[in-house]
């Protein structure tokens, strides 16, 4: 279990010596600038997930909703955080357009958004606390 977990939260672990990704890997560092921008994708689709149906039917929520209490961001920027690892190994390819890479982040915001909280209610009712 604790192996599995360490692999997860490990970013660089499918680009290590043995694994079939290392031989395309050009180094070992990927910028932090490219990490930190998958992530804010990440982190808005999260934000803006609960709102996008109300923007399509015409009915668009301010910015103050949207970005809500300190408390909303709060919790916003750890269900990313949670879910970032499985997107970037999933997302980050030095052959793929960045603009590909992002909008899969953003996609992958809206779906946690809604998957973690019920994941987290589901698990929390199984082990009695609800």
């Amino acid at each position: 279990m604790l192996n599995w977990l360490g692999r997860y939260f490990d970013l660089f672990y499918q680009y290590r010596p043995g694994r079939a990704l290392a031989q395309a890997a050009k180094s070992g560092s990927i910028a932090l600038w490219r990490q930190l921008l998958i992530y804010g994708f990440c982190l808005l689709g999260v934000l803006v997930g609960p709102y996008i149906p109300a923007a399509l039917a015409g009915d668009p929520p301010t910015l103050a909703i949207v970005f809500g209490t300190p408390n909303h961001l709060f919790w916003s920027a750890v269900i990313a955080l949670a879910v970032f690892p499985a997107i970037y190994k999933i997302v980050f390819d030095p052959n793929k357009p960045l603009i590909v890479q992002l909008s899969f982040a953003l996609v992958a915001g809206f779906i946690a958004q809604k998957i973690v909280p019920k994941a987290i209610d589901i698990v929390s009712k199984g082990v009695g606390l609800a």
